[in-house]
């Protein structure tokens, strides 16, 4: 087989995940051991002094002794013609992502330096004898590995010999092959988790401060589909898009729209009220009340923060998106900015739904997923709006909003009644969001958006 590539070095990588409150910590580097080694049999002593169930070393620190891990493990791997990996990973709540990380690398560091006592070397020893007769549960077992040890070029007996070897480990034995292949200085640590929840700076696990970020989000689009060059249909199709758009304004409220400066909407959805200040041509605030107490969502152009009963935080990137998304999903805001400069739409010709017939556009916000609306040929006021999003417990979601009550307000016709259905795996669910007030270009106090 061709030889590893892969150079041992340290490097701290986090994945942002904004929806969970606890950290998968994974860490390790490339092994350079395979199972006809003179040193694989007190490797596999070592793995259970660091790591073997409840008498382990990360168990009974990380675990036990400081509470950091709802799960800790770790194994050095070996293959039987090329080398395997060294691992080590713990699940912990997102506060002690960092001190959780620091005693992995600390009980890693720790085989190098401290030679198993007598007691946890007999431990480690019988666990892996006491469990020896179970290698020859079955006959499909032992013959599948007899195979495998004829097709790789080991003895027969090679198992036994296994045994016996780990019988004749001794202390010094697990301290030097912990020294030889142990590389906690060398290790790449991956972590995925909440950022914002982190009581610590991941920065403080490297020298330099430097963490890399991995994006992790899911393309909507394959990459043969983002990166195409739009062809001339394309052209004419978003060509086409714009002048339906420009007649949904104008039906809609024309240049009234024009002066629009800033809005304040505030709307009822089943008994839970929310206030919207949006002020051209990038700031926001919506406030929310829930059975769980108010939610507050500030952005100011260039960060958002959001106030909850927990506290304070910056909201990360895909959250920030996730908001934008929903506000450009707002028929009002979407037509005061039609010549936004990042926004595609295009016209996806006519569609027959539930016995009525529509002309369609496909919208591409500046954030957010892409969405349809439904035109009514005749007046081209939007009646309905689909999108397909993702969710991280539901996964794929079907949304279908039906806008009704159209009424004037400071020359603008807006829906006062949006019916939303959102289909999953999971089920379905109707909600109905409704109006109370809406206000354009209102007095808004100077820190509004601070």
């Amino acid at each position: 087989p061709p030889e590893p590539t892969t150079n041992r070095e340290y490097s701290v990588n986090v994945a942002q995940k904004s929806d969970v409150t606890q950290s998968t910590i994974m860490m390790g580097h490339p092994g350079t051991l395979t199972r006809d080694d003179p040193d694989y049999a007190p490797v596999t002593v070592m793995n259970e002094v660091l790591s073997g169930g409840f008498s382990g070393r990360l168990f009974q620190s990380v675990r036990k002794e400081q509470g950091l891990a709802y799960s800790v493990f770790g194994n050095y791997s070996a293959g039987y013609n090329r080398p395997g990996r060294f691992f080590a990973g713990v699940f912990t709540k997102s506060g002690t992502t960092v001190e959780a990380t620091e005693a992995v690398l600390e009980e890693v560091k720790g085989m190098r330096e401290n030679p198993p006592s007598e007691e946890e070397l007999s431990l480690a020893k019988d666990s892996y004898l006491n469990s020896f007769v179970f290698n020859f549960d079955t006959k499909r077992e032992i013959l599948s590995r007899l195979m495998t040890y004829e097709y790789y070029d080991y003895p027969q007996d090679f198992l036994q010999q296994t045994k016996e070897e780990i019988e004749e480990v001794t202390a010094d034995d697990v301290e030097e092959v912990a020294t030889k292949y142990l590389y906690p200085d060398e290790s790449h640590v991956m972590i995925v988790g909440n950022r914002d929840d982190f009581s610590e700076s991941l920065s403080t696990l490297t020298e330099d401060g430097s963490v890399n970020e991995v994006d992790i989000s899911i393309p909507r689009d394959p990459p043969s589909e983002q990166q195409a060059e739009p062809t001339a249909s394309d052209k004419a199709a978003m060509a086409e898009g714009q002048k339906l758009m420009a007649s949904v304004k104008e039906a809609l409220g024309g240049s009234a729209f024009d002066q629009v400066e800033s809005m304040r909407v505030v709307t009822d959805q089943g008994g839970n009220e929310s206030t919207l200040l949006v002020q051209l041509p990038n700031k926001l605030r919506t406030e929310m009340s829930t059975p769980m107490g108010s939610i507050t969502v500030v952005d100011d152009g260039e960060t958002m923060t959001m106030n909850t009963p927990k506290g304070k935080r910056t909201a990360p990137p895909s959250a920030r998106q996730q908001i934008k998304g929903q506000l450009w999903r707002s028929l009002p805001y979407l037509l005061v900015n039609l010549d936004h400069e990042d926004l595609s739409v295009k016209a996806t010709g006519e569609e027959t739904t539930e016995g009525t017939t529509y002309e369609t556009v496909e919208v591409q916000p500046p954030a957010g997923d892409a969405y349809t609306l439904y035109l009514d040929p005749q007046t081209m006021r939007p009646q309905r709006l689909t999108l397909t999003t993702m969710n991280p417990r539901a996964g794929e979601v079907s949304v279908k909003q039906v806008f009704s009550d159209y009424k004037e307000v400071s020359g603008l016709m807006i829906p006062h009644t949006t019916e939303t259905t959102q289909s999953s795996q999971q089920g379905e669910q109707t909600s109905t969001a409704t109006i109370q007030s809406l206000e354009v270009n209102p007095d808004l106090e100077a820190n509004t958006f601070t």
